[in-house]
């Protein structure tokens, strides 16, 4: 039975995405729970400029997201913090200060990375923006007068 994804299916397929699955597995999991629909030609003629306008709206997510890599990778963050010997922080610098340093500068996105910075000087920070964009991030971190 064909059948018109209507939410990503782990494993099966994205949203909009034509499939043949078995009868079963349609009429019993994935209409009742609203996964799916039955593909006619109405349906699959909806399902197709909806995937078109996806499409076009994931194109400009990218394109806006390979921008702001590109002003990311310019960017120099600095943060002023307390330090022990050998240069050491007191406490650390993670991705919510990071995020909220990039937010004042004007870069509203999500950033999916684990960081923890406990020293002094400078580093480089592979950040990973999502859809596959990725870019490195320079933070200096600097003891407090």
């Amino acid at each position: 039975m064909k059948v018109i994804l209507l939410k990503e299916i782990r494993g099966l397929g994205h949203k909009g995405d034509v499939k043949e699955v078995k009868e079963g597995y349609a009429r019993n999991l994935l209409m009742p729970q609203k996964l799916a629909e039955i593909a006619t030609p109405a349906a699959l003629a909806r399902a197709s400029e909806e995937k078109a306008r996806i499409e076009k709206n994931r194109a400009e997510k990218t394109a806006e997201l390979k921008k702001s890599a590109e002003s990311i990778k310019n960017t120099t963050l600095i943060f002023k913090m307390k330090t022990g010997e050998k240069g050491k922080v007191f406490g650390s610098i993670t991705d919510a200060d990071i995020r909220n340093a990039l937010s004042e500068k004007g870069f509203n996105i999500p950033i999916a990375s684990k960081h923890h910075i406990k020293t002094t000087g400078e580093h480089i920070l592979d950040i990973d923006l999502g859809d596959g964009i990725k870019t490195k991030l320079r933070v200096l971190v600097e003891p407090e007068a």
